[in-house]
């Protein structure tokens, strides 16, 4: 008895937080004109433009055939639909328009376009709150956020638009009790989601979805992000290797590739401020890391601060006699006992850098090495004494 009442007490959880429109019967409406079909729960209160004189959803209105189809042509308005209580009602519009098909174009261009169409929407006195993509089975739906003043009330407004075949089709829920809320806005996702186009989406249309939603993103393609990134290092390419030709100095790197990235990326937000530049700022900034590994890299053909080529002057390195005071005494530089201890010395004693093997002077300072410095002094004492 007790599992019997447990089973009954959990199915009756169950079909309590099913949606309403769950249970509700579909009517199925054909709007010629837009070439779709779409449906809506039988118990709505549906006008469209082929609406029967004698229907008698007008005589409660206090409607006439002819007033109706007037206003809806006036209106571009296909259908009508109203919900039993009243609380909002579903419009659905048409208009011809120059763009071909939503499918055509990426997500990011749709959402530019969306966010271009807030000052249309102000001129008209509608509030734009935000917009989202929405990804229908055969097309692409723009959805936007909407608020009206009306006779003192704000009445709440969510249009999916989409274009297909030439045909600019906006679905859209007007709410006149309160915000759209999480169950009205399953109520139009349903009916939008029951949308039948007559002809299927175009082969280029396919084409362009199988290539991916953010297809207009430039982080979408690696040989978009190769090519943008070759021409943002290009000034720092040619700096480097034609004009400095030798490695930059780490410091002074750093703040050339992040002041040349910040003055690029503000230029770019300067140009496309409608366009979602800040895309594209953030990976010229990213970038800055690229163009400080330009800076501070090697080669063997760089030119040294004196100017002679890197390559020259380390091969003279090699070939130079590394303690020429040796020289006159006729012997090798390995078989002088000063040479072990000279080597010995690999700092310098007043500043504390890295001696050059076989300097004299220390490269920084300018201090004397103590051991040749003692060793001069014997040579000239001996010379002395000659």
């Amino acid at each position: 008895m007790k599992r019997s009442l447990m089973v009954f007490l959990i199915l009756c959880l169950a079909f309590s937080l099913l949606s309403p429109a769950a249970f509700a019967a579909g009517s199925s409406y054909k709007l010629d004109e837009l070439g779709m079909s779409i449906e809506l729960p039988q118990d709505y209160i549906v006008f469209t433009r082929d609406i029967k004189s004698n229907d008698p959803n007008l005589s409660a209105y206090g409607l006439t055939r002819d007033e109706l189809y007037s206003l809806m042509v006036d209106g571009c308005i296909y259908l009508n639909a109203w919900d039993k209580d009243l609380n909002y009602e579903i419009i659905v519009t048409m208009t011809d328009s120059p763009v071909e098909d939503f499918n055509l174009y990426s997500d990011t261009a749709l959402m530019d376009l969306a966010s271009s169409a807030e000052d249309e929407y102000r001129n008209y006195g509608i509030t734009y709150i935000k917009s989202e993509l929405y990804q229908h089975s055969q097309a692409k739906f723009i959805k936007i956020y909407i608020s009206q003043q009306r006779n003192g009330s704000t009445v709440y407004g969510l249009e999916y638009s989409t274009v297909y075949n030439s045909k600019a089709i906006n679905i859209t829920l007007q709410s006149y009790s309160g915000k759209i809320n999480s169950s009205k806005e399953a109520i139009l996702k349903e009916i939008v989601d029951s949308v039948r186009f007559d002809t299927a989406p175009s082969a280029a249309s396919l084409e362009n979805n199988s290539v991916g939603s953010e297809g207009g993103n430039i982080f979408s393609a690696p040989l978009n992000v190769l090519f943008i990134g070759a021409i943002f290092s290009l000034p720092i390419i040619i700096y480097r290797y034609a004009v400095k030709r030798r490695p930059v100095e780490r410091k002074k790197a750093w703040i050339v590739s992040l002041l040349y990235s910040i003055v690029s990326a503000l230029a770019v937000l300067a140009i496309l401020a409608f366009q979602r530049g800040w895309l594209l700022a953030a990976f010229l900034l990213l970038w800055s890391c690229a163009n400080y590994r330009i800076l501070t890299g090697k080669r063997k053909k760089d030119v040294p601060v004196d100017g002679t080529p890197a390559e020259s002057a380390v091969e003279g390195q090699k070939n130079a006699i590394p303690y020429p005071h040796m020289v006159s005494e006729g012997r090798p530089p390995e078989e002088d006992p000063a040479c072990e201890e000279a080597d010995s010395i690999r700092f310098c004693h007043q500043c504390g850098s890295e001696l050059v093997s076989g300097s004299m002077f220390c490269s920084k300072c300018g201090a004397e090495i103590p051991v040749l410095e003692k060793k001069n002094q014997q040579e000239r004492s001996r010379n002395h004494e000659l």
